[in-house]
């Protein structure tokens, strides 16, 4: 029976729920990537943020201990045989846009605030260069990555088990 079954689904056609479940696992890749992507830019807010050294020749940077705790964070099927493989690849590629996404959008706010917030360069003053607003920045950044999480998590809790699935527990 659960042969017949598996049969029945490695010939059936592609219906709008395996693209579904193709965008919710494609989600979670692009979050994943986006988290990963976006922490060395963050590192580097964070440290000149919070590490600036009175007297030091550049901005600050995190102590490699902090650093490597920050940077340490970050890291905490569906289809029938025909179509399977063009949708694993699918999902790995939302990969690199969300490596992109993650870079472009640190990038984008951080030419916002620079424009918005005027200060001068470190060279001229090392202490002001640094403006107060800069803290909201990073948590932004950080922020904007758990909406597709959030997204992807609830739309996991509703999409339903695969037919595979469903047919594989049946049969014991």
């Amino acid at each position: 029976m659960a042969n017949e079954v598996f049969n029945a689904l490695d010939i059936a056609k592609t219906q709008w729920y395996h693209f579904t479940a193709i965008i919710i696992a494609d989600m979670g890749f692009f979050t994943d990537a986006y988290d990963l992507f976006c922490i060395s830019l963050v590192t580097k807010m964070l440290g000149r943020i919070y590490y600036h050294v009175e007297g030091s020749t550049n901005p600050g940077t995190l102590p490699p201990e902090v650093s490597a705790a920050v940077n340490g964070v970050a890291f905490v099927e569906y289809s029938n045989k025909k179509t399977r493989g063009a949708f694993i690849a699918a999902v790995f590629a939302m990969q690199g846009l969300g490596i992109t996404a993650g870079g472009v959008f640190a990038i984008v706010l951080s030419t916002l605030f620079e424009i918005k917030f005027k200060a001068p360069t470190f060279e001229v003053d090392p202490i002001g260069s640094t403006v107060p607003q800069a803290d909201y920045l990073w948590r932004i950044v950080l922020m904007a990555g758990a909406l597709p999480a959030a997204i992807t998590f609830y739309w996991r809790l509703k999409m339903p088990k695969t037919a595979r699935y469903t047919a594989l527990v049946g049969c014991f």
